[in-house]
């Protein structure tokens, strides 16, 4: 029942802010202000329990109680919550045929889509290695301050998406909500894209057409159902295009300078390569506002913007900060994830890079060849070449490609190009310009990476208005309603057959909801395995080990478990196969880098020893080495004696 309390807030919050400024903005821009300011609430009360190790479900539930009673007395009392209604009747309209035929498809699809992410266990690898360690240390710490571990980008790495988690952990009672933070943020990008595109001056057929092209991107299906962050960077990236394009037609008021201050907190506080995506953007917003006006009010709007920002980055920045002498953290490891300017190359192959990651096939063959023919070709120019690879993944999170709608990409630029006399908004090509000048300088500015087809994300979403715009200009409405529907039925594969939480498995198997290896073979149906099984569905080889090491410890009674891993070990398998903290376990890292020795506790005496970077002669003094499941050696104090009742 607890999680009603923000759901409750934010639906206050809607009709609060629909009630005073439907005159001025639609539902859907309103629905951006609320996430935005409810997203700024959960930084600010995370933020602050943590700093008297308050971050516990009693006080999580008080600082979303006092402000929902607080709030709906004002909203009463005012009766803004009436005029929200009010608001919501005069717009709705009664749906014709087409939008009813699409709706319904689009709500099937997503009904799918809610049950692979509410089902599953998150079981991503960067969710088992840093997403979710990081939220089980922070509930069994009360706090957000750092802490001894053997993998540093727990630490470093951006906390937006994971304080979320954190929250709805505290209210659900468990993990089993932590995907919906990524479902939310697609249905929200979704919504977005049509709010963007119907700000372009698009009408029903082509914002549907952009939500068509927006929900069918491959790697975003795969996505939206994990406790990955770049479809939540995305909604923000969308959100901010939104409010910069609006400030174009119409006066902001202080409530949406605000807003875009939060906005842009929020999308740095999500994920490094925001950084990239937003500074065109709001470089432009700003350049923008001056030239118009450029007075001593518009100066401290844009300083309100940058202000509210750093505010709430302000606590991730100064923990890195204490501990790396940096607020993004260690700075050999930035440095090695950002492109050197020092090789002018990248500025071709850069994209050349990031758009062949999108058309890799099943046949090995033709691969090496695309990678050779790249590799003979752009070596002369780009130094860094020969250390491009590319791996073949279409139902993998971390490797599908999105070679589809790179055609259509393309398609649609070109109409754009042949019809641009029938474009009478010509904020379109503010829009489009801020689109490719934001994914050129991600393909300039990140490191090469296998795994990073994933930060291309935020740019296809984006281009949806303008696939949208480009098709409508067409005006054929019967071409339009068959691409809609055929972008949305083309979903189907990536929502049923996702590599490691099918809907429907492919496997030599007669289990039910499995079919041969037609596409290469996945896991086993979430419908039919244990979430035991589930958790294991990106690192099977880890199952039996882990789950032997876990059971050995819950047998032994003791509640203090330290681990000493490697940083390529899954941490968050033990916290989840020990139901930690909420079992009275306490887990502790003992193997760390240099600059975390500081967060080492000396008074944690483990009763039990979990090591993966140990070998059968490796000593622990006051320990013995009880046995060996895998590559994981046990060990228990010497003195141990379990409570009674353990």
């Amino acid at each position: 029942m607890l999680i009603l309390l923000p759901i409750l807030t934010f639906v206050i919050l809607f009709l609060t802010l629909l009630g005073t400024q439907s005159s001025r903005h639609g539902v859907r821009a309103v629905l951006l202000q609320t996430s935005a300011f409810m997203g700024a609430y959960v930084v600010v009360i995370s933020e602050g329990l943590s700093l008297f190790r308050g971050l516990t479900p009693l006080w999580v539930s008080i600082t979303w109680l006092l402000p929902l009673l607080g709030l709906a007395v004002f909203t009463w009392k005012n009766g803004y919550a009436r005029d929200g209604l009010g608001a919501l009747r005069k717009k709705w309209k009664r749906p014709d045929t087409f939008n009813l035929i699409a709706g319904g498809i689009l709500s099937i699809l997503l009904i799918l889509l809610f049950m692979v992410a509410f089902i599953s266990p998150t079981n991503n690898s960067d969710s088992l290695f840093y997403h979710m360690s990081r939220v089980a240390h922070w509930a069994q710490n009360r706090s957000l301050a750092h802490y001894s571990t053997n993998y540093v980008l727990q630490l470093m790495h951006q906390i937006f998406s994971e304080l979320l988690i954190l929250q709805l952990r505290f209210l659900w009672g468990n993990d089993q909500l932590a995907n919906l933070v990524q479902y939310f943020s697609f249905i929200g990008s979704i919504m977005s894209v049509t709010a963007i595109a119907s700000l372009l001056g698009v009408g029903n057929r082509g914002q549907w057409l952009a939500a068509a092209f927006a929900f069918s991107i491959p790697s975003a299906l795969l996505e939206a159902t994990s406790t990955q962050n770049d479809i939540v960077a995305a909604f923000w990236l969308l959100a901010l295009l939104y409010f910069v394009i609006y400030s174009l037609k119409k006066k902001l008021l202080l409530i949406d300078i605000l807003c875009i201050g939060v906005i842009l907190g929020l999308g740095l506080l999500t994920k490094a390569t925001f950084y990239f995506y937003a500074i065109l953007t709001i470089g432009y917003f700003c350049i923008n506002r001056l030239v118009r006006s450029f007075t001593l009010k518009t100066v401290a709007q844009l300083a309100l913007i940058g202000l509210i920002a750093a505010i709430l980055n302000l606590g991730f920045w100064v923990r890195n900060q204490i501990t790396f002498n940096s607020p993004f953290g260690q700075g050999a490891y930035v440095t090695s994830n950002i492109s050197q300017l020092s090789n002018p190359g990248l500025l071709i192959t850069g994209p050349i890079k990031i758009l062949s990651q999108n058309f890799m096939t099943p046949d090995e063959e033709i691969n090496a060849s695309l990678i050779e023919w790249l590799h003979s070709t752009f070596t002369s120019l780009d130094p860094s070449m020969p250390q491009f690879d590319l791996e073949w993944g279409w139902n993998h999170e971390d490797l599908a490609g999105n070679p589809m709608h790179v055609i259509l990409i393309f398609i649609s630029l070109i109409l754009l190009l042949i019809l641009n006399k029938r474009v009478k908004e010509r904020t379109i090509w503010i829009y489009l310009a801020l689109v490719m000048g934001s994914i050129y300088l991600i393909s300039v500015f990140t490191r090469d990476d296998v795994y990073g087809i994933r930060y291309q994300l935020p740019f296809f979403f984006a281009f949806g208005p303008i696939f949208g715009i480009s098709v409508n200009l067409i005006n054929k409405k019967t071409l339009s309603a068959f691409i809609i529907v055929m972008l949305l039925l083309s979903s189907l594969p990536w929502i049923l057959f996702n590599r490691i939480r099918p809907l429907i498995a492919m496997r030599d198997s007669s289990d039910p909801f499995t079919i041969p290896c037609l596409a290469g073979c996945t896991t086993g149906s979430i419908l039919n395995e244990t979430s035991s099984n589930i958790i294991f569905g990106s690192l099977v080889e880890f199952r039996e080990s882990y789950t032997a090491a876990a059971e050995a410890v819950s047998a032994s009674g003791c509640l203090d478990v330290g681990l000493l891993l490697d940083s390529h070990d899954p941490e968050f398998l033990f916290w989840w196969l020990l139901d930690v903290p909420e079992s009275g376990i306490r887990i502790e890292t003992g193997t760390t880098i240099p600059e975390l020795q500081r967060y080492v506790d000396p008074n944690f005496k483990p009763c039990t020893i979990l090591c993966t970077i140990c070998t059968e002669s490796t000593a622990m003094p006051g320990y013995l080495l009880e046995g060996a499941f895998g590559g994981i050696f046990y060990y228990t104090k010497m003195d141990f004696q379990p409570e009674a009742g353990d």
